[in-house]
Parts: structure tokens; sequence; C-alpha cells
């Protein structure tokens, strides 16, 4: 249960980060950026010195590393954005319930079990997922608002589900994790300089100044490393199906303190209807 409590530590502190980079006025691209350059060299650091580069990118599975790259990159953001568009509880708890993703691929390819409880689990975390994101009033349109939810949903399911395929295929060590995890930033990173020239060069929008994202960057890359790596040694370390939901469940009681209590966001009772059953829904999946 360690991977569990440093991997909800450090993704709940990735959350308030986001939610603190409008407030200082932090373009979101650039510390993007800045985070998976730090989170790749702290990759290559801690990768055995035997191992030389091109060993080093040339790992198992290396198209589920790329398709990982992007999709990091891209969930990423919607994730920053509408933690500071939705709200960090909101924002956390419709990610979280993706749970039933992963939940379905450990079920369809790795035979993990699946009982009337789990069932009854996801089919109330469609119904949580509606009652947490309704809301009155907000910063965006509501279609838009709800388009962002939904993409935060299917992206936040997808990145854990093909983390945990590629670790049950292919993580036979810290060595691999590393690797592994050296190549999806690196395509992160890649693809987050390519989109920063894009917008500069066809889009004519000037850079704001490096040194704050900098800043931001370099600590959003040393959680998001660290995240990572536990989340991935925890599915190791147990079913998808079992660890995944337990860190759901966590991330959605503590991010609504945390939006509560230091952001003051605001809830109705059919959010915090959403919020518990958001919780029964986690219960009733990881119930064996």
């Amino acid at each position: 249960m360690i991977y569990l409590f440093y991997t909800i530590i450090f993704t709940t502190a990735i959350y308030i980060v986001f939610k603190l980079l409008e407030n200082f006025g932090i373009d979101l691209l650039q510390a993007l950026v800045v985070n998976y350059l730090t989170a790749s060299l702290l990759c290559f650091f801690f990768i055995s010195k035997t191992i030389n580069f091109s060993e080093i990118i040339d790992i198992k599975g290396k198209e589920i590393s790329f398709v990982t790259g992007i999709m990091f990159i891209s969930t990423f953001f919607l994730y920053a954005f509408s933690t500071q568009k939705a709200g960090i509880a909101i924002t956390a708890i419709i990610g979280r319930m993706s749970v039933v993703i992963p939940v379905f691929i450990g079920f369809l390819f790795f035979k993990e079990s699946m009982n009337v409880f789990k069932v009854s689990g996801l089919l109330l975390a469609l119904i949580a997922f509606y009652l947490s994101s309704k809301k009155e009033k907000t910063h965006v349109k509501k279609a838009k608002r709800i388009l962002l939810l939904v993409l935060v949903f299917i992206g936040v399911g997808a990145v854990d589900s093909i983390q945990g395929v590629y670790q049950k295929l292919y993580v036979n060590s810290n060595n691999d994790l590393y690797r592994f995890l050296f190549v999806v930033y690196s395509v992160a990173l890649f693809m987050g300089i390519s989109t920063i020239l894009v917008r500069s060069l066809f889009f004519k929008k000037k850079q704001k100044n490096w040194l704050k994202p900098f800043i931001a960057g370099l600590l959003i890359g040393i959680l998001n490393f660290c995240a990572t790596f536990y989340f991935i040694k925890g599915i190791g370390a147990t079913q998808m199906s079992i660890f995944i939901p337990l860190l759901s469940v966590s991330l959605v009681i503590l991010n609504t303190l945390v939006g509560i209590i230091l952001f003051k966001e605001k809830f109705s009772l059919t959010n915090f209807a959403g919020i518990i059953l958001a919780i029964l829904a986690i219960i009733f999946i990881t119930h064996s």
C-alpha cells in the first residue's frame, strides 16, 4: 500500500499546482514542456549506466510507449485546463470515474475478476459522472464544459489502461520502467515543443517569459515522475482492477476536500450526491 500512498500524495500535489498556474499567469503549454524535459532527464539519470542510448530507446512495446507519450501531454493539458476552468474537485472526480475503463481492460485481457459488485459500481459511476459534473454557473459554456470533462474522462482512462497493459506485459524491473517512461516523456516533450513552434510560427502567438513556466514545469516534472513511477509500481504489485479504484476513491475524497478548503469551490446538493455515488461506485468496484 506504500505505492498507493505515494501516488495519492504526488498526484494531488500536481492538481494543486495546475490550479495555481492560472493565478500566477503561467502559460500552461510552456510549463508542460519543461515538465516533460524534467521528467525525461530524471528517468535518464536513474537508468543503469551499463545501457547505452540506443538500447534505452529500443525498448519492448515501443509502439505503446509512443502512443502513451502522445496521450500523456494531451491528457495532461486537458486535465490542467479543466482544473482551472471546471474546478479541482470536479476534474478529479470525473478523471477518477474513468476507473471503469481500466477495470474493463483488466477483465477482458488479464482475466481479472468481475462480479455483481463491480458491474453495479460501473453503473453507479456513470450516474455519478452526470451528477458531479452538473453545475448551474461556470466559467465556460455548458456544452464546452461537458465536452472538456468527457475528454478528461476518456483521456485519463486510456492513459491508466495503457500504462497498466505495458506494466503487465513488459516491465520486469525498475530499469524497464525507467526506460519506458524516458521514451514516453521524450515523445511528450517533442509533441509539446512542436506545438509551441506551430503556435509561434503560424498563429503568431508570442511566448511569455520562460522564468515562471520553467519553475512551475520543474516542480510539475518532479511530481509527475514520482506519481507515474509509483502508479505503475502499484499496478505491478496488485490487480489493475483493484489498485486503480482504490487510488480513485482516495483522490476523489482528498481533492474534494482540497477544492473546498484551499480554493473555496462551491458544490450544489446534486454535486455532493454525485461525489457520494462516486465513492460508493469505486467501493463496489473494488469489492471482490
